[in-house]
């Protein structure tokens, strides 16, 4: 199950990236239409190149609304099939599907009430409502794992232990992802600030680095999770 995560993983990394291209291309080839109805753009003239970018905000803001959704919309729907697919397999490939979207809608609707809460209530809403979310993260992560596993009677059977089990796992899952984060955004801040080609190509391996580590950990303890529910459901059946 490891090597198959990790192998979906990277085609899903493959589509995203030829789909992001593309959406990009067509931005460009869409782009290459706009005339600047004006004087001569010069560098020497600011104020004209920042109403002619003005006026290809106002002509194109749409498209680009629209081309951001749809690349978002699309790297969603190929985690959704890439992940159903190759973790729940033929037989239980609606299962997967179904539980990935059910989580996904209500940690979005989560995040958007959260965040306009935190909004209009200051910083010390912000940090309850991280809390808040961070919580809610966990339950559905367990709630998700039981269902996929077919191990929700384990609620029933010994919910301290399954709580106890699933909270130090997915502990470390946040632990390391975000350290995993940091260090990715240490490689991008020192890619932006590059001046040599030696430092760019250091920043872009630490950030890579980063990345497939996060990617190898995050499969790994995936396994651990199915696998410890896996285990406690069968000595429930046994008992």
């Amino acid at each position: 199950m490891f090597a198959r995560d990790l192998i979906w993983k990277f085609l899903f990394f493959i589509c995203s990236i030829v789909l992001i291209f593309g959406v990009v291309a067509w931005l460009v080839q869409d782009l290459r239409k706009f005339q600047w109805q004006g004087p001569e753009l010069t560098p020497s003239n600011p104020i004209l190149l920042v109403m002619a970018l003005g006026e290809l905000w106002r002509a194109y803001s749409g498209a680009m609304a629209w081309a951001a959704f749809g690349v978002f919309l699309g790297v969603a729907l190929l985690w959704i099939a890439f992940e159903a697919l190759f973790r729940g397999g033929p037989k239980h490939i609606w299962l997967y599907a179904s539980s990935r979207v059910a989580s996904a809608a209500v940690m979005g609707s989560a995040v958007i009430l959260l965040a306009a809460l935190s909004v209009r209530g200051g910083i010390q809403s912000g940090i309850l409502s991280a809390i808040v979310l961070l919580g809610l993260w966990l339950m559905v992560s367990i709630a998700e794992t039981l269902v996929r596993r077919n191990a929700m009677q384990l609620l029933a059977a010994d919910l301290l232990l399954v709580l106890g089990a699933m909270g130090s796992i997915l502990g470390i899952h946040i632990s390391l992802t975000a350290a995993a984060v940091a260090t990715a955004s240490i490689g991008a801040s020192l890619l932006l600030q590059a001046s040599r080609p030696d430092q760019f190509l250091a920043a872009a391996f630490l950030t890579l680095v980063a990345i497939l580590l996060w990617t190898i950990v995050h499969s790994y303890l995936l396994v651990v999770r199915y696998s410890t529910i896996d285990i406690m459901r069968g000595n429930v059946v046994d008992l």
